[in-house]
């Protein structure tokens, strides 16, 4: 392929803006790049086991993680008549089978709820982040579902979206607080980044936002190997424009501001993709560009430890959608750019620490993209499209599962088994979970 279809510029300082992420995919063709051209795709058939969760209501999965042994766990929406909590997790063994519904026991007056992120840590203790009609909570099980703990987030517009544990069991919870509000249109938001015990007292917390008159909204917030937070998120620019930047903040273990990094890209506002760090606490992100009309504009993003910007990809191949690590610490990223009048390129992108380009392929759906300890590239995209890719970038098999269902995360279990959980219509009308394994 081309090596002319993103730029790499080092050392660019920008003022950064906001990460954008393609959150449909569309379809097109699937080939995989070669030395030579495109090669059509092969026709490995994988196994493919899938899992129906209905609450007899309207039922939406968030994201997911898997533990040691291999059991795995869904944060949930779950709608019931005979329950009026909604914020729950779905706990499913290594063989697939439904071990319980853990739902939040509610205080008197609250009700409903969901579920945005799931985490368990060492000793099987389940951890949820979401929102009722009271506030945000962070709440605990047992792994036998039992509720140990639960712990307010913020104030009462909080809303928790992502979950982080470091080596002591320590429980860090990212998302948005509501603060101002006197215009009559509401709360405004900024980020909330609280870090509490295993047992669920609050350690330290600390907020972030850009223009304190606009919206700043938290992405994904994840763990280096000494312990520090890195939060990826949007800020909000200018209340002129009505901008935002991709944003990176980085706090040690106590709590204190270490860096944060903005990424700008000219007269746009961003969705963020994700975030990675490697071994040696470089961090890499990914976002796109949201148009009101027009081509959108994906960018990868290199830091290094101490926040210095190593290199800044640009373009088709540049990702946009999501980003991920394989085995070798190469990176691993996917996007769909919308075309004028032609089908939309949507790609797989493998580059090397410094930014150089490894591979390009082609798949007919964007999402979330994993990789498993061979190498091996997923990419779970609506319809529950599972593309697999080999190492060297050739697509194994691609396949649509539950056409017409969303994705909303991915994720590698120990035996190597690609697991993706989503939500789709049943014939009532209201969405039931599903969550497919494949070997």
């Amino acid at each position: 392929m081309n090596a002319k279809k993103f730029r790499v510029v080092p050392c660019l300082s920008f003022t950064l803006a906001a990460l954008l992420t393609i959150s449909s995919a569309r379809t097109g063709q699937a080939q995989t790049a070669t030395e030579d051209g495109v090669a059509t795709v092969a026709t490995t058939s994988p196994t493919v086991t899938k899992f129906h969760f209905t609450d007899n209501g309207d039922d939406r999965a968030g994201r997911m993680t898997v533990d040691a042994t291999g059991n795995f766990y869904v944060s949930a929406a779950l709608d019931s008549a005979g329950n009026s909590s909604g914020l729950a997790v779905l706990k499913y063994n290594f063989n697939g089978t439904l071990q319980g519904a853990f739902r939040y026991r509610n205080t008197p007056g609250e009700f409903g709820g969901l579920a945005h992120a799931v985490k368990v840590d060492k000793q099987g203790n389940i951890y949820a982040a979401g929102q009722t009609s009271v506030s945000g909570v962070v709440v605990s099980f047992t792994p036998a579902g039992v509720q140990r703990w639960a712990a307010r987030f913020g104030t009462s517009a909080g809303n928790p979206v992502a979950l982080a544990i470091d080596a002591s069991g320590n429980i860090y919870a990212a998302g948005n607080v509501g603060h101002g509000g006197s215009d009559g249109v509401g709360p405004l938001l900024e980020w909330d980044i609280v870090k509490y015990s295993s047992t669920g007292q609050v350690l330290w917390e600390q907020r972030h936002n850009g223009d304190p008159t606009l919206d700043s909204r938290v992405t994904d917030i994840q763990l280096d190997s000494q312990g520090n937070a890195i939060i990826l998120g949007s800020t909000s620019n200018s209340p002129v424009t009505l901008t935002n930047k991709m944003t990176l903040v980085k706090f040690d273990p106590h709590g204190a501001s270490l860096w944060a990094k903005d990424f700008t890209v000219t007269s746009n506002s961003q969705i963020p993709g994700g975030l990675v760090i490697d071994a040696g606490g470089n961090v890499y992100a990914t976002s796109v560009t949201n148009p009101p009309e027009g081509i959108n504009l994906a960018s990868t993003v290199k830091y290094d430890p101490n926040g210095v910007l190593k290199f800044v990809l640009q373009g088709k191949d540049a990702g946009g959608a999501s980003i991920a690590l394989d085995p070798s610490g190469d990176v691993l990223l996917t996007g769909d750019t919308l075309n004028f009048g032609k089908p939309d390129t949507i790609e797989v992108t493998k580059i090397h620490p410094s930014g150089a380009k490894v591979w390009v392929t082609p798949i007919p759906a964007t999402g979330k993209i994993v990789s498993d300890s061979a190498g091996n590239v997923f990419v779970a995209g609506a319809g529950f499209q599972i593309t697999k890719l080999n190492s060297q970038g050739k697509v194994l098999f691609s396949s649509s599962l539950l056409p017409g269902d969303d994705v909303t995360d991915a994720v590698v279990d120990p035996f190597d088994n690609v697991l993706a959980t989503g939500f789709g219509p049943n014939a009532q009308f209201n969405d039931d979970i599903f969550t497919v394994r494949v070997k």
